[in-house]
């Protein structure tokens, strides 16, 4: 006999993807203007990857380590339990994952109110901005989500 565990994933966050040539720091000050909110600068999100000297051949002899820098910036709001991190997407060029390649900023809010939604509308009016939206999370397969 065999069993089908069925069953989704519930996320407790909302993903905006935000594309925009500005550094990260402008991005927090529109942000924070609009949202009403205070986006801090905090320490990067280091990614550590393996690099194959060879491609197509693997063997630890070949093999490099790189680490790539994403800039951070958090608001936190302890009454509302809820939390806002706004994360550079692209290093060097280099996007964090090949599956949301057309963003250059990825702004999670954990715990959301009802009102994301709202926020995006509110983002979307902002001129320096070439394009936001509202991720569907469900849609997506990637492991960092958890880690920032």
């Amino acid at each position: 006999m065999k069993y089908l565990l069925d069953f989704e994933i519930e996320h407790d966050f909302e993903l905006i993807g935000i594309a925009s040539a500005l550094p990260g720091f402008k991005i927090a000050w529109h942000i924070n203007k609009i949202l009403d909110i205070n986006l801090c600068r905090v320490e990067d999100h280091v990614v550590t990857l393996q690099l194959d000297k060879n491609v197509g051949e693997l063997s630890f002899e070949d093999q490099e380590t790189t680490k790539r820098r994403y800039s951070r910036y958090i608001f936190d709001i302890p009454d509302k339990d809820m939390y806002y991190q706004l994360l550079s997407f692209k290093h060097q060029g280099h996007p964090l994952s090949a599956e949301l390649k057309g963003y250059d900023y990825l702004l999670k809010i954990e715990n959301p109110e009802d009102m994301v939604d709202e926020q995006v509308l509110k983002l979307q009016n902002i001129s320096v901005f070439n394009y936001i939206k509202k991720i569907d999370v469900d849609e997506l397969e990637l492991e960092f989500l958890d880690t920032f």
